[in-house]
């Protein structure tokens, strides 16, 4: 099984595969913003970092992460708030949000 895993890890990490599999749960995140849309949880995925991997290889980039969140599931969990989403402004660009930086603005 081991094997099986490690060997589709290329296919796991080819943009369109990785947008199939998001865009269904992007897809239905805003449609629950459409009908109520007040205070939606922030959706994330718990992570358990090795600190004894950090001691023995030294500290590599994101080695020490506690949490895997979405950017869609940052726009959603503000936008619901009231916040002003000013770097992904359009439902195609939330839509299509990779990992780059959520710029929002707090309401009044």
């Amino acid at each position: 099984m081991e094997r099986v895993e490690r060997s589709s890890i290329p296919l796991r990490e080819h943009l369109v595969y990785r947008a199939f599999m998001a865009m269904p749960r992007r897809l239905w995140s805003e449609l629950l913003m459409l009908f109520a849309p007040r205070n939606s949880p922030l959706r994330f995925m718990v992570l358990h970092p090795r600190w004894d991997l950090i001691e023995k290889y030294g500290h590599v980039s994101d080695d020490d992460a506690v949490a895997d969140i979405d950017p869609h599931a940052g726009i959603v969990f503000f936008k619901s708030r009231g916040y002003r989403i000013l770097s992904h402004r359009s439902l195609k660009d939330r839509l299509m949000a990779r990992h780059e930086a959520v710029i929002v603005q707090k309401p009044n």
